[in-house]
């Protein structure tokens, strides 16, 4: 199956779990064909579309197919016996090998259908984190999932470049966090008063919603940290997704609505497009790209391990979502990319 097959992320984790095959579900467009990346720590909503991953906004994306992607599925040299061992607060990635990666997916990246782009729900570093946790684990049940892949149920692609396109996903971040640190003048701020109040409803709304899930309790402290006007966009496009994501949760229970969602995307966007420089506003778009399409490599691999495990009682420790649920593990590294080694560094 092509890199290109579509596929989008279920909303919830029940989804997967109760089909009696792996499915891939209808794509979950958000809103408007343009949406904002968030622009702090990251997070971890997929949707999917091909082998490549549908995000809002932008982001660096992959180029194809490994230039290996053979049928041979095979492991990686560093492929570890046990899941917990992947600590990037540890051992983060090497910079040659996320650099080279980057390019590897770029031209995919790039490709990624804009309508299908989303920004993550949970941090890079945890995206990156649970998609090598999944490729780790596709490993020790890749006889099975060749037996899904011969069917036509699971893109051979997926299990091939998923640790490659977390890679990707790593460098893409690095970028961002290092376009970000310009500054506007002072002469230069602006003030949106209507996206603070907007922002302010969705988080005593996610407080309600969410007030016995500590996943996403941690999300939304993180959120409140944010004191930037860059922050500020990026929350509200973090808060959009998180509910478009749940919307059959939202409805009734908040007085948060359809309209609401839409607007915080549209006022995220307005304040990128003030706020940022030219190479902000790519390097934003790229990175929401390349987690577009890890998230929708991920979701492949995790609807067919889901399957295969279906009887086993610990099928979300071993196939975790990439969404934001009760259910799914949360890792514990909280580091953060180094800058980019062939990027100048500010002085």
């Amino acid at each position: 199956m092509s890199s290109t097959t579509k596929k989008t992320t279920p909303s919830t984790e029940k989804t997967t779990q109760a089909s009696p095959s792996p499915k891939t579900p209808k794509k979950a467009n958000p809103t408007p064909s343009k949406t904002v990346p968030s622009t702090k720590a990251d997070a971890t909503q997929p949707t999917k579309a091909d082998a490549t991953q549908p995000t809002k906004a932008d982001a660096t994306q992959p180029t194809k197919a490994d230039a290996s992607s053979s049928s041979e599925v095979a492991a990686p040299k560093d492929a570890s016996s046990s899941l917990a061992s992947i600590d990037l607060s540890k051992n983060p990635p090497a910079d040659k090998d996320t650099r080279a990666a980057f390019q590897q997916h770029l031209a995919q990246i790039e490709a990624f259908p804009e309508a299908q782009v989303v920004a993550p729900t949970i941090s890079v570093v945890d995206s990156v984190t649970l998609a090598l946790q999944l490729h780790q684990q596709a490993q020790k049940d890749i006889a099975r999932l060749r037996r899904l892949i011969a069917s036509g149920e699971l893109a051979e692609v997926s299990v091939i470049e998923l640790r490659t396109r977390a890679l990707a996903l790593w460098h893409a971040q690095a970028r961002w966090q290092h376009a970000r640190k310009t500054k506007r003048p002072k002469s230069e701020q602006v003030h949106f008063p209507e996206a603070l109040e907007l922002r302010k409803e969705f988080l005593d709304a996610a407080d309600y919603l969410w007030r016995r899930d500590a996943r996403v309790k941690k999300i939304l402290k993180e959120i409140r940290e944010g004191t930037s006007q860059r922050d500020l966009a990026d929350d509200l496009q973090q808060l959009a997704q998180l509910f478009l994501e749940h919307l059959d949760l939202i409805d009734g229970r908040t007085d948060i609505t359809r309209d609401d969602i839409d607007r915080a995307i549209t006022l995220s966007i307005q304040i990128m497009d003030t706020l940022l420089e030219q190479d902000q506003k790519e390097a934003i778009r790229l990175r929401n790209r390349a987690y577009s399409l890890l998230a929708d490599a991920y979701l492949d691999v995790f609807m067919a391990g889901r399957f295969i495990h279906r009887r086993d009682k610990d099928t979300s420790a071993l196939y975790p979502s990439l969404h934001l649920s009760p259910s799914s593990p949360s890792p514990k590294s909280e580091p953060q990319p180094n800058p980019p080694q062939d990027i100048p560094q500010p002085a």
